[in-house]
């Protein structure tokens, strides 16, 4: 399930539940968007834990040569899927990484420490990419945010859960960022996707 087998998300897992199911729905299967508008949160958190046990037993697999991990990071919505595929650097860099554990806005940024932890006991160098965006376009601007989504597929992320993954989310990862910025396992990209994704030096204010 999901874009390839070295990457964990969370709604990945979800399709596993075939009332999730299909991964894309053909545009007129009503069934499967009611079902995604109606489970997303009852199934959120089971399949992140599913997830994070997966993707423990991946790295306990990986070669010395790709010892490595990709996280993506933002709010529901900011485009870190997208984000990632156009800017060059980074997408040259989840390429290469042995893992990408493709956050899910809705854990505000919260299993970065843990992420952190694990990868250390196991050799692991962690690439973090925070990807910024504008959550009033990203909640209901035509052409793209979590309501175009919903419309599209079904899944619909809670109003509060939006918010928080923009307003504590930002807040926990700029924390985590700053008390790693000096460590050797953990290295920081901030994308910028406010109008096009492009590659920032610092944390994005706003």
């Amino acid at each position: 399930i999901g874009d390839a087998p070295n990457i964990f998300g969370t709604d990945d897992v979800k399709c596993l539940d075939p009332h999730w199911s299909p991964p894309i729905p053909p545009e007129s299967d009503q069934a499967t968007r009611d079902n995604r508008a109606k489970y997303n949160i009852a199934l959120h958190q089971t399949a992140n834990a599913i997830c994070k046990r997966s993707f423990l037993h991946h790295l306990d697999s990986l070669p010395a040569h790709q010892k490595t991990v990709l996280v993506t990071c933002g709010g529901c919505g900011s485009g870190k899927g997208f984000s990632i595929k156009n800017v060059g650097e980074v997408n040259h860099l989840s390429k290469e990484v042995g893992a990408i554990w493709d956050s899910a806005g809705d854990q505000n940024s919260t299993e970065n420490p843990w992420i952190q932890a694990e990868c250390e006991k196991r050799g692991i160098k962690v690439h973090y990419a925070f990807i910024h965006a504008d959550p009033f376009s990203s909640w209901a601007a035509p052409g793209k945010g979590v309501v175009e989504r919903a419309g599209k597929n079904g899944r619909m992320v809670d109003g509060k859960v939006f918010v928080d993954s923009y307003a504590i989310g930002n807040a926990n990862f700029k924390a985590f960022a700053d008390k790693h910025q000096n460590n050797p396992n953990a290295n920081f990209f901030f994308i910028d996707n406010t109008d096009k994704p492009t590659k920032v030096d610092a944390f994005p204010q706003g």
